[in-house]
């Protein structure tokens, strides 16, 4: 009687939940009943909290023996490595660059940063007041020296000229008629007609008229030239820049700007400064009968903008910087040198015939200076310090340390220590060919890792599984009810809905409820195992590469 009423209450169970599952759903319609209720769900295991217990205790347990199996297959691997060295009596060979070094010519520059000056500047200023009648040059123009730039109103300067000749004539007419009468004083002088003094006064007559015709002249001229300067010309060859003032103005010679500034580009100059350390070797080498060479280059040492000469070192240096200012020409032909321009210059010192060079990497620096590590002869490396003179363009002058001929490092160094043992350096592309050669090409690469790692742990992951039992759908589905504590029913979209209600987020919760915990195996076997496959590749299409 007992068994037969279980099965009973067992059967009313199961109705009461389909019922549930069937009820009319918030739009007023009868909602789907589920079809994933499990009608075998009483042979299944009545509670999952044993098995949330099992997974709980395996996940630990799991990671502990991936830790420990990582752990000690790459102890034995150094262990085996350094016990196999040991036995061989002698530390594996480190690969490294190797270079030789070598001898050429090399320039001494001093590097400086100039500014480069047009070799004369000039502003163009009316030297008389008047109206500005024409304009006679286009901005940027090249002009000539004497070329007509600018007109102005002549015709008041013209009268005043016309004037001073005028004034000039009638003192001249003055003149000539006090030397005649003068002439007649010295006749009647002579023959006691008129006394000495009527003789002296004509005579002083005559020298004021002289003067005054003289200070006429000069008259008429300073007329001429301020009508001349009615006409403005250029002073130099140059290059006219942007014009200060239009036709019809009236100018003035006290106009601050000018009519417009006048340049002369061929040649031009650059000022740079060096530091005053640099003055001693200046004077070493200098002499007159060698200038110094000159470099000026663009700010980002790209381009060479022109060669040039020294023209003069400044007379005093600078207190306040500590630097001293020298001044090149350069000519200047392609006019790639402008006023204004900054620009990094480099003179030239001196010349070092058959001097010791190598890539700049081999200089090293440590807490006594530079040095290089240097290949002996039985492969080994040992440090030697170095005397560095320049380093330019990626090569280092050597002034002591190093000969022509010897094997240094050129890279690799950070593994070297004095005594080390080493070995040429593969280039890189040819290693390169031979791990795709030997891997079967290019595309075996990529899947090698994941396939090594995946069997590498297959032995846990199968252990894995064992311990981790399967859900069926009946039980993922009546199971959503087990988590919290809310009272709701077996059907899913109930639990989630009321979860939200309550405020709670439940986020992507309804697939972690069927997602599997682990990646299934290829081929596995079980109804747990294919399930899992199952829901891997509903969420997902498709399994990983690597286990297919």
């Amino acid at each position: 009687m007992t068994g037969k009423r279980g099965k009973e209450d067992f059967n009313n169970m199961i109705t009461d939940q389909q019922n549930r599952i069937a009820r009319i759903s918030g739009n007023g319609e009868p909602a789907e009943a589920s079809p994933r209720v499990d009608p075998n769900f009483a042979e299944r295991p009545k509670s999952l909290v044993p098995r949330k217990v099992l997974v709980v205790v395996a996940l630990p347990v799991v990671v502990t023996l991936i830790g420990w199996v990582v752990h000690h297959r790459s102890h034995s691997n150094t262990a085996s490595s350094a016990g196999a060295a040991a036995a061989r009596g002698q530390t594996l060979p480190v690969p490294v660059v190797e270079g030789i070094v070598s001898t050429r010519d090399v320039p001494i520059y001093l590097d400086g940063l100039g500014t480069v000056q047009a070799f004369n500047t000039v502003i163009v200023h009316a030297r008389v007041d008047g109206q500005l009648m024409k304009v006679a040059f286009t901005e940027g123009q090249e002009v000539k020296t004497g070329e007509v730039l600018a007109q102005l109103d002549p015709a008041p300067f013209q009268a005043a000229l016309d004037q001073a000749a005028a004034k000039k004539a009638q003192d001249e007419a003055q003149l000539t008629n006090a030397r005649v009468d003068l002439q007649r004083y010295a006749d009647l002088l002579k023959t006691d007609g008129i006394t000495q003094q009527i003789y002296d006064t004509q005579k002083s007559m005559v020298s004021q008229l002289e003067a005054t015709v003289k200070a006429d002249a000069a008259a008429a001229a300073s007329a001429r030239v301020n009508l001349d300067y009615t006409t403005i010309r250029s002073p130099i060859e140059g290059r006219v820049g942007i014009r200060q003032m239009d036709a019809g103005n009236i100018v003035h010679a006290s106009d601050a700007n000018g009519l417009v500034v006048l340049t002369q580009l061929r040649p031009i100059s650059v000022v740079f400064t060096l530091p005053e350390q640099a003055l001693p070797k200046l004077q070493q080498y200098q002499s007159p009968a060698n200038d110094f060479l000159v470099l000026a280059v663009s700010r980002d040492n790209t381009n060479m903008l022109g060669q040039g000469k020294l023209a003069v070192i400044d007379n005093q240096i600078d207190t306040t910087t500590g630097t001293i200012k020298l001044k090149a020409t350069f000519a200047n032909e392609d006019l790639r040198l402008w006023p204004g321009q900054f620009v990094n210059t480099r003179l030239l010192l001196t010349t070092r015939t058959d001097s010791p060079v190598v890539p700049a990497s081999v200089v090293q620096r440590g807490p006594e200076g530079g040095f290089a590590f240097v290949i002996q002869e039985d492969q080994t490396v040992k440090t030697r310090p170095l005397k560095v003179a320049q380093i330019e363009g990626g090569m280092a002058l050597i002034d002591e340390g190093l000969k022509s001929g010897e094997r240094v490092v050129v890279d690799g160094q950070y593994k070297l220590q004095p005594g080390s043992r080493v070995k040429p350096a593969e280039p890189p592309g040819d290693a390169r060919k031979e791990v795709q050669k030997s891997s079967g090409g290019s595309k075996n690469l990529p899947e090698a890792k994941p396939r090594a790692a995946y069997e590498t742990l297959r032995p846990i992951v199968e252990l894995t599984l064992a311990l981790t039992p399967a859900l069926s759908p009946g039980e993922r589905e009546h199971s959503s009810a087990r988590f919290g504590d809310a009272k709701v029913s077996g059907n899913s979209d109930d639990f989630f809905a009321e979860t939200k209600a309550n405020g709670e987020d439940t986020g992507d919760f309804r697939k972690r409820l069927t997602r599997p915990l682990l990646f299934p195996l290829p081929g596995g076997e079980g109804q747990g195992e294919g399930e899992r496959s199952q829901t891997f590749a509903a969420d997902t299409g498709s399994q990983p590469d690597f286990l297919a």
